[in-house]
């Protein structure tokens, strides 16, 4: 059931294995369940969307849900007493809606991407704002498989995965690991949609589910870490994830100042620093100015307006210093990208 709680409708849910979350899933009044699809729809006040699940292979479990929030809800991982030996590898592929200001577009999708591997019976909690859709992957293996399969031997010891691996519980996060997961998550999408048309391929998924955590654990070496939840506490969670909505509001209007943010979630300027850098690895203000390039960058792929007014959307007063500051983001001129 949700649970209205300080702004947030509250969904907990089982998580000990895959089996059992998605028995938990099942069980809720407020979705249905379709079990030749393997397949859990949900349309109520809060969500719309469905939840797509198979075993790939014994200790391998796919869970891909599709979704739209149309209101502020928290997810919440939670944990009975039963034996749990389940990791879950997360990416998330979402869309909030953004304004702009100054341009005939008004509004425009902005998207995010994130992975996270959480150790077992580590309880999180997610924040989804309403308007906020989009993929989200859970790959799930069990210890055994993931002895079998992964060879973590190779990682050095200082490696995060090894620190996560020999804790009790806790969970690491990583901005974009995989430079081409966008393109390889919506291939496995497309192929689970098949099941409602006759189509499905059961080889293809595995090869599909297997490709995309084999690219996932040979490129984490080389990707520093975002986040170690383990060091954040619940009530800063929320607010980080709060202060962070702020900041994504905000993109085409000048920087809202560390103390407007602070006094906003109710935590002390310092507090905020530190936790904001703690959870996403990078100063507010540093962060602020990367998701403002990024909104350009969707406004230079996927509008027709001119590079002049998009700087003015994004708060530069020159083109050229707007262009400057792309090229030294992205490695191109928004003219080159356009372009091409």
């Amino acid at each position: 059931m949700f649970f209205y709680r300080d702004g947030f409708f509250e969904l907990p849910y089982l998580s000990n294995t895959p089996q059992t979350m998605v028995e938990s899933l099942k069980k809720m009044p407020v979705t249905k369940h379709n079990s030749l699809e393997q397949a859990i729809y949900s349309n109520n006040p809060f969500t719309k969307g469905v939840m797509r699940y198979r075993e790939i292979e014994e200790g391998l479990w796919l869970l891909v849900t599709n979704i739209s929030f149309k209101a502020n809800v928290k997810t919440q991982a939670i944990y009975d007493g039963e034996p749990t030996n389940y990791y879950f590898l997360s990416f998330s592929l979402y869309e909030t809606e953004v304004t702009v200001q100054n341009t005939l577009i008004n509004k425009i999708n902005f998207p995010s991407k994130s992975w996270s591997l959480y150790r077992p019976r580590t309880e999180i909690d997610a924040y989804h704002y309403k308007g906020t859709s989009g993929l989200f992957f859970n790959f799930a293996f069990s210890e055994i498989w993931l002895e079998k399969n992964i060879v973590l031997s190779l990682l050095s010891n200082e490696n995060e995965i090894k620190k996560l691996l020999s804790s009790d519980e806790g969970v690491i996060c990583w901005e974009d690991v995989v430079p081409d997961a966008e393109s390889l998550a919506k291939n496995i999408w497309s192929n689970l949609e098949k099941e409602n048309d006759g189509h499905f391929n059961v080889l293809h998924l595995k090869i599909q589910t297997l490709n995309i955590i084999t690219q996932f654990f040979k490129n984490i070496s080389q990707i520093p870490v975002i986040e170690n939840i383990r060091t954040i506490s619940e009530s800063d969670r929320k607010c980080i994830s709060r202060a962070e909505k702020i900041i994504i509001d905000n993109l085409s209007h000048t920087f809202p100042g560390i103390d407007f943010i602070a006094n906003k979630v109710n935590i002390s300027p310092t507090k905020l620093k530190i936790c904001f850098k703690e959870v996403y690895g990078k100063s507010i203000l540093q962060y602020y100015k990367e998701k403002k390039m990024l909104l350009a960058m969707q406004l230079v792929k996927n509008s027709e307006m001119p590079i002049k007014n998009i700087s003015l959307a994004v708060g530069y007063e020159t083109a050229g210093k707007f262009s400057s500051a792309f090229k030294q983001q992205f490695g191109m001129l928004p003219s080159e990208i356009r372009s091409s």
